[in-house]
């Protein structure tokens, strides 16, 4: 369990130092979201969250969010046609991507307490300040519910009914974990693009960040 700890720690850090060197980050960052992913389904996945509660996945949230505010930085030094312009992969462009973060990411925590999830399209918030005040409005309840995380939530089960009318059942640490995965997805997709433009990549570091009680703060 401590090793499968120490190996989904590593592979965020390595893809922040490959980042950093400049190299594209897509082999590595589809790594991580496969092992997140395919991990969350393991008996010992399980356990190693049952164990550590609701601290483990509360840290890489936090890590996602932090990532997520330093990338609504970086796109303050580009102009709106250069956020929307359309691009290879993600959602097609920088900042629908960030809004699909945003949405995917309220409407799994929506889903799970019960309540009915986003259903407003992009069209309606072409423009930073839009997307990030939209973040901000969903983010109160998204803190508040990974916060009271712990470990009796982990193997509650969820029914997802599909658009072909299957129900899949996936439990409720599965969708945490994946949650995280697909905005640590997406966010390489961005560090690709921003060396496309020439612009050096916010850091995917989670060491540095201070989410560890222990870190100089």
């Amino acid at each position: 369990e401590a090793l499968r700890k120490v190996s989904l720690l590593y592979c965020f850090e390595l893809n922040g130092r490959i980042v950093e060197k400049g190299i594209q980050p897509m082999f590595v960052e589809i790594v991580i979201f496969n092992i997140v992913w395919h991990c969350s389904k393991s008996i010992l996945t399980v356990k190693l969250f049952s164990k550590w509660g609701g601290a483990f996945l509360q840290t890489f949230f936090r890590y996602n969010w932090m990532v997520r505010e330093d990338w609504y930085r970086w796109c303050e030094e580009l102009s709106e046609e250069e956020l929307l312009r359309n691009r290879t992969g993600g959602m097609g462009s920088i900042l629908h991507t960030l809004f699909h973060i945003v949405d995917v990411e309220w409407s799994w925590i929506r889903l799970l307490q019960g309540k009915t999830d986003f259903q407003e399209s992009f069209d309606s918030y072409k423009g930073l300040i839009k997307v990030r005040k939209l973040d901000a409005e969903f983010h109160l309840e998204v803190e508040n519910f990974v916060n009271s995380w712990d470990a009796s939530m982990e193997n509650k089960l969820f029914y997802d009914t599909l658009q072909d009318g299957r129900i899949v059942t996936d439990t409720w640490g599965e969708i945490m974990r994946h949650t995280i995965a697909h905005e640590i997805h997406h966010i390489g997709q961005l560090s690709i693009w921003a060396r496309e433009l020439g612009k050096k990549p916010v850091s995917a570091n989670l060491i540095g960040r201070g989410l560890s009680s222990h870190s100089n703060k």
